[in-house]
């Protein structure tokens, strides 16, 4: 074995079968079948410290109780119990998984005294009454009866859907040269980009400027003293001329559909959106999906009294709309509501939001076991005439007393 103790094969077989039928007692519902190796290996290792400390064992608990009970220390020494172990580690308990496995009825300790409320423990007349209203389905209701309180519930009782409440994105827009100039910049990047142009204009196009040492130089102490704190991709986004020209790209393409769609301000976006094709149509401009994206954002902005967004037809939860993300919201509906989700929603949901719909896709059920829901009863508050009465006989145990704390002249 390599453990420095003697042990037949037999007996070692019993400690590792015994090791091993924790994992059908305690683990099976705590961990899956591929996760017992991360409490079984463990205790492989403990029980390789346990056989290396099994022959110091007597000395080590006597050295504790020299350390308690004679010396009285409240803290053990480490050094005492570290040579009586012979080792440079010590175990104080008195079990083995040996001794485990020969009698498991001294897995027992006895209660501390100065635990207070909590030095309790079950009777086997306590133990006795639990069982029986459980094998009796025993309900007491939230009152207790000698004692004990039980009720009987339905698993669905604990059980809800949680549901995902979507409304639709609404969106107005318009063409304006303030919104249409904004393009010019990355908007995670817009204030470094701000200051960039302001410093070089319409050099930061030219080939080779951006990327001379004195820009670098000059972006690295500007950044540090504003306290801006940049990725190293970011900065060199910042300083790559094909990127300013993309964006520049953009802001032209949108400059030349200001001028053909003019500043009509739309509450119908989707009315918008397809005036902007044709107009990228009768112009002949060619922008890529996210291109065509960010000039729609840019000139764009939600709008409670627009009209909603119709659904492109990529959707995989069939909405009708497109879903509004700082609209969303979800509710716990309980399994056992009479007419399921869909009547929860109708009376709780879409009397306040019409607009409503519930994202099946992200339906989810959980459980959830509330003790106070079901078994706390509440206390009123005592009369307001008695707090007084006890309030004035105190004041007058105390009168006179804070006067004589603080004269200190008597």
């Amino acid at each position: 074995m390599g453990y420095g103790v003697n042990m037949d094969h037999a007996t070692h077989n019993k400690i590792v079968s015994f090791i091993w039928s924790i994992a059908d007692d305690c683990l099976r519902d705590g961990f899956v079948r591929g996760k017992y190796r991360d409490v079984i290996l463990p205790m492989f290792v403990l029980r390789r410290i346990d056989c290396l400390l099994e022959d110091s064992k007597e000395a080590v608990l006597a050295e504790v109780k020299i350390q308690k009970e004679e010396a009285g220390m409240a803290v053990l020494d480490p050094n005492g119990l570290r040579h009586a172990a012979g080792q440079v580690f010590y175990i104080t308990s008195p079990f083995t998984l040996k001794s485990l496995l020969g009698n498991p009825s001294q897995l027992y300790e006895k209660l501390r005294k100065n635990l207070g409320e909590k030095n309790c423990a079950f009777t086997p007349a306590h133990i006795e009454q639990i069982t029986r209203a459980y094998l009796d389905l025993g309900d007491t209701g939230k009152e207790a009866v000698d004692g004990l309180k039980a009720r009987v519930f339905d698993n669905r009782d604990f059980g809800c859907w949680k549901i995902t409440v979507e409304r639709p994105l609404r969106k107005s827009a318009q063409f304006t040269t303030e919104r249409v100039a904004s393009l010019r910049f990355d908007k995670r990047l817009t204030e470094e980009m701000q200051w960039i142009y302001q410093q070089w204009g319409d050099q930061v196009y030219a080939t080779g400027f951006l990327n001379a040492q004195e820009q670098k130089d000059s972006l690295d102490d500007w950044l540090e003293k504003e306290g801006i704190d940049r990725k190293a991709a970011d900065k060199k986004k910042l300083l790559d001329r094909k990127y300013w020209k993309t964006k520049r790209g953009i802001l032209q393409a949108a400059e030349q559909l200001h001028q053909s769609i003019g500043e009509r301000v739309s509450n119908d976006f989707n009315l918008f959106q397809k005036d902007v094709k044709a107009a990228l149509k009768k112009l002949k401009l060619k922008l890529g999906v996210s291109e065509l994206k960010a000039i729609l954002e840019a000139v764009s902005w939600r709008d409670p009294d627009a009209e909603p967004i119709l659904a492109s037809g990529s959707r995989n939860d069939g909405a009708k709309y497109e879903p509004d993300s700082e609209l969303r919201d979800t509710e716990n509906v309980p399994l056992n509501c009479e007419g399921g989700m869909d009547t929860y929603f109708a009376k709780e949901v879409l009397p306040h939001v019409p607009d409503a719909w519930i994202d099946e896709s992200k339906t989810v059920i959980g459980y959830e076991i509330s003790f106070n829901k079901y078994f706390y009863v509440h206390q009123p508050l005592r009369d307001l005439g008695e707090v007084v009465r006890e309030i004035r006989e105190l004041e007058k145990e105390t009168e006179g007393l804070l006067e004589s704390i603080l004269d200190f002249t008597n």
